[in-house]
């Protein structure tokens, strides 16, 4: 849950595409997903989002809306509730 939190701080979030982040992780709109073994794609993403603050800030903010809208405890109780509703007759 701590990166839901990360999200929903508005930092851009800055990862390695393992595990379950790439599920909700959108490269270049709320942060970067970069491959464990590529360290220069590291480094380009955090050269980018030390430079530009505006970058920063944007993807910041999408992050922050995609965690309001996508993982809400309304909405994932939404989502459970609809899983249910399609399992009974």
């Amino acid at each position: 849950m701590a990166d839901f939190e990360a999200m929903a701080g508005g930092p851009p979030v800055v990862a390695t595409s393992v595990g379950g982040l790439l599920e909700f992780l959108e490269h270049g709109d709320i942060g970067c997903s970069i491959s464990p073994l590529y360290v220069a794609a590291l480094t380009n993403c955090l050269r980018l989002l030390l430079r530009d603050p505006m970058c920063r800030q944007d993807m910041g903010a999408a992050a922050r809306q995609h965690v309001r809208e996508n993982f809400s405890a309304d909405h994932m109780v939404a989502e459970i509730e609809a899983i249910y509703d399609s399992l009974v007759p």
